[in-house]
Parts: C-alpha cells; sequence; structure tokens
C-alpha cells in the first residue's frame, strides 16, 4: 500500500472522523499535509471499525503491518485480519486453529 500500486479505490472502511481521515490515508507512513491528517480515523471508536483492501484477484500475503497517526498519539492496540474471496463472506485468519489477533 505504501507505493501507491494498491489505488485509492481499493481501499474502503466502516467509516471516516471526516474527508481529513479518509480510508485512503490508511497508507502505511502517510504523511500529514495539505489539509490532510496523517491516518484514517473511524467516526465511531469501537470493535466494528474496519479498513478494507481489494486486492483485486488472489494473492498470497506473508506480512500486514499498521502504525499510529503521524504526529499524534493514536494508534490501534490490537486487531485482526481477515480475508474473502468474493468481497461478501470473510473469514478470520487464524494460526493454530484459533483467530490470530495482532497486538501492537
Amino acid at each position: 500500500m505504501e507505493s501507491g500500486v494498491i489505488t485509492e479505490g481499493q481501499i474502503s472502511a466502516s467509516s471516516q472522523w471526516d474527508a481529513n481521515h479518509a480510508a485512503v490515508q490508511g497508507r502505511l507512513h502517510f504523511k500529514a499535509g495539505r489539509g490532510k491528517q496523517g491516518a484514517w480515523s473511524a467516526r465511531t471508536n469501537d470493535v466494528n471499525q474496519w479498513l478494507q483492501i481489494n486486492l483485486n484477484g488472489y494473492f498470497t500475503l506473508t506480512q500486514v503491518a499498521s502504525q499510529g497517526r503521524n504526529d499524534h498519539n493514536q494508534w490501534v492496540t490490537k486487531y485482526k485480519v481477515q480475508y474473502s474471496t468474493d468481497g461478501t463472506n470473510f473469514q478470520y485468519y487464524q494460526e493454530q486453529g484459533k483467530d490470530k489477533v495482532n497486538v501492537k
């Protein structure tokens, strides 16, 4: 995502605080500037918020990275990764038969 190979149209979210905190600002190493904040921020702070990346095909992912907001002490402390082959039915990524929880 950081390189820009994934387009803005491939990035969506459950909500956004406002246009200056949009899903496309969820890119790794996104910097604040030109009225944009240094991160995606959901409208509601609860466990039902999500950031979705449509890869437009089948890929093997070997890493998922997250970071806090540029220039502010705001970050997600834990999250789970889900995947889908049809964009409708999602499954949690699991290790040893249990949902993998990523903790920061």
